[in-house]
């Protein structure tokens, strides 16, 4: 009887112990990873508010539409009417929401905000500011994300550097319009990519449809990495275009404003010359030559990285050689002409013997 006890007790002793080996384990949440994403967030938000509670009023004039918008969204509805621009191809008969999900979001904080009779529209305003904070952080924490999962070291000093990037970037982040939110898919959608996860992309496609008009970008970025990968590593990946497309189809079709949006966003995304005409006929002469004298030598710097890039994945000797004098050609790029010059030395550099 003992000798049984004795072999019972033996036996449910093995039989915890295969169960507690056998159980799967929670992961453990990486405590250095929560405290940097912490810090990195709380930085951008601080260094975002500082900008845009540098005046009273919003930076750009369309944040008081789509603001406003958004106001109108938190207490009409999804399609609230709209009959303010009777002239234009916004009328009430052909009015399509190209911003649909930004302004949903900014549905968020303007339902918080009272009348804008009553106060001015003070309160939409400071609804638009926080908006316009917390999106562009969101954007930039997705950037850290993806050089971190890229391998990159330090990446959350490389992320901090967007605060440093241009004044004309902080500014139009910085605006309560939909360009960050444009940036965080166009993040996202390159972190998968990378990743190889395809079809997340479905999704995003159909979220980006809704949420801003320039919604073909994502198709952009899909190409450029299958034509990337052809090249390089000679595997044709299909999947990362037709799955955004599929999703970009179905956002279009799947709508509220399905007849309209096509023939709008044509329009939106392709201006046809007259526009472009009229736009640089706008512009002022000094602009005209900065830019004129900026697109050859950007051009060149691009094609000296990207023939770099190929040669470097077939020689170890070329590759040597660039990444000895990537830093100070990194250092050089904040400017364009002297970018220029680094890039030819660069390239002389990498190709001809020592």
């Amino acid at each position: 009887m003992r000798l049984f006890k004795r072999k019972e007790l033996i036996d449910t002793t093995t039989t915890s112990a295969e169960t507690a080996v056998s159980a799967p384990s929670l992961p453990r949440p990486n405590l250095k990873l929560v405290v940097t994403a912490g810090l990195l967030l709380a930085v951008f938000v601080g260094f975002l508010t500082y900008v845009q509670f540098g005046t009273d009023a919003l930076a750009g004039n369309d944040g008081y539409y789509h603001i406003k918008m958004g106001w109108l969204m938190s207490r009409e509805g999804l399609t609230p009417d709209f009959p303010y621009l009777p002239q234009t191809i916004l009328n009430g008969d052909a009015f399509y929401d190209h911003h649909l999900l930004y302004h949903v979001y900014l549905a968020i904080f303007a339902a918080f905000a009272p009348d804008p009779a009553s106060d001015g529209g003070a309160g939409l305003t400071l609804a638009a500011k926080i908006a316009s904070i917390l999106l562009p952080a969101l954007a930039f924490m997705a950037l850290w994300w993806l050089l971190r999962g890229q391998g990159v070291r330090f990446a959350a000093v490389w992320a901090l550097g967007l605060t440093a990037v241009s004044a004309a970037f902080l500014y139009r982040m910085s605006m309560p319009r939909a360009q960050s939110a444009s940036l965080l898919v166009l993040v996202l959608g390159l972190h998968w990519l990378l990743q190889g996860r395809y079809r997340r992309l479905l999704p995003l496609g159909f979220v980006y449809v809704w949420l801003y008009n320039a919604f073909p970008l994502l198709l952009v970025v899909a190409g450029v990495y299958v034509a990337a990968s052809w090249l390089l590593e000679r595997r044709f990946v299909w999947q990362a275009v037709v799955y955004p497309a599929v999703g970009i189809a179905l956002g279009v079709i799947i709508n509220p404003y399905f007849p309209e949006m096509s023939r709008l966003s044509s329009i939106t995304c392709c201006p046809n010359s007259a526009n472009r005409r009229r736009r640089w006929a706008t512009s002022g002469i000094r602009m005209k030559r900065r830019r004129c004298c900026k697109i050859p030598v950007l051009r060149w710097r691009f094609l000296c990285w990207g023939f770099l890039v190929w040669a470097g994945e077939r020689s170890e000797w070329i590759r040597r050689r660039w990444w000895c004098w990537e830093r100070p050609c990194f250092l050089a790029s904040y400017s364009f002409v002297p970018a220029g010059l680094w890039n030819t030395f660069l390239l002389l550099r990498c190709c001809l013997p020592l």
